[in-house]
């Protein structure tokens, strides 16, 4: 059987065309998944944060420097996961507080 040329182009084109148009969709795809999962991540750190400055302003956490632990034994925090590794935060997992601008951050180490 033989092919001609002018068939074989447009098989080659038409190949083209649908590997351009997949490496777009899996490289959309993959953007999407990397911005869900940092925002998951976000969220996560929001609410430990969030929880810290509750603690520190209801004055039941004295110092700047919280430990995890203590927002769980206060009942400020249910376990927390890690939604990256799927693992329990570890409870010696500091929240400093800044009490100048009210804020919090988280010091996973």
């Amino acid at each position: 059987m033989v092919v001609s040329m002018e068939v074989k182009n447009k098989i080659i084109i038409y190949g083209a065309i649908v590997a351009i148009i997949l490496i777009i969709i899996i490289y959309s795809v993959v953007l999407v998944y990397q911005d869900h999962q940092d925002k998951k991540y976000l969220v996560m750190e929001k609410k430990v944060c969030e929880a810290a400055l509750n603690c520190y302003n209801h004055h039941e956490c004295p110092t700047t420097e919280i430990k995890l632990q203590e927002l769980y034994d206060l009942n400020y925090l249910d376990q927390v996961v890690n939604p990256q590794n799927k693992e329990y935060l570890n409870p010696d997992t500091l929240i400093i507080i800044n009490p100048e601008d009210n804020t919090a951050s988280l010091e996973i180490g």
